[in-house]
């Protein structure tokens, strides 16, 4: 996306660079039924931001919604998405790293936070075999352990976890009092 699409004055282009060549090479900011491929790239950008805490996503990030925001500030109701890739900026959200013994667990998690309103919230959830590759997408889990063999779940915000603790009701309980977010 960045070497195909990013404009290096702001915001991503609808064509890539190696593209045919149009009289002009649009870059639209507008989120009508569908949303903006540039309020598409801020969340794109929020999500591996945070679920990697890599820095040049971050910076990335920060400049796609300097980018957006005189626009969104000009006319919100035309960038909502734009918005809503913004907000986990402006509200306190949190990272769950969930380990889990097995697919079931998946099930399990899926089944208990489906119902649980927490729309900044992004869950890294993944199995034994599952682990190496949660390792190199987000590096600060490498050292993150399953207790007493049960699923575990840390709670993360501003690159600070809780203690990590276990089961998946507990894990719903405190989504749904939406503990950790004043971490």
């Amino acid at each position: 996306m960045a070497e195909l699409f990013e404009d290096a004055e702001g915001g991503y282009y609808l064509t890539a660079s190696d593209a045919e060549k149009l009289i002009v090479r649009p870059k639209e900011t507008y989120d009508g039924a569908l949303p903006s491929g540039n309020s598409a790239a801020a969340f794109v950008l929020e999500r591996l931001y945070r679920i990697t805490a890599e820095p040049a996503w971050g910076e990335r990030l920060d400049r796609q919604l300097a980018f957006l925001s005189g626009d969104m500030a000009a006319s919100p109701a035309s960038h909502t998405f734009g918005l809503i890739a913004a907000m986990p900026r402006v509200y306190p959200s949190r990272e769950i790293v969930a380990l889990l013994r097995d697919e079931g667990d998946k099930k399990a998690l899926v089944e208990a936070t489906s119902g649980v309103f927490a729309p900044f919230d992004a869950i890294a959830a993944a199995t034994p075999g599952e682990r190496s590759r949660l390792a190199t997408i987000a590096p600060f889990t490498r050292d993150y352990r399953m207790t007493g063999g049960q699923p575990t779940f840390y709670i993360c915000r501003g690159n600070a976890c809780e203690a990590p603790f276990t089961g998946i009701d507990e894990l719903k309980r405190r989504l749904e009092r939406n503990e950790g977010s004043e971490m």
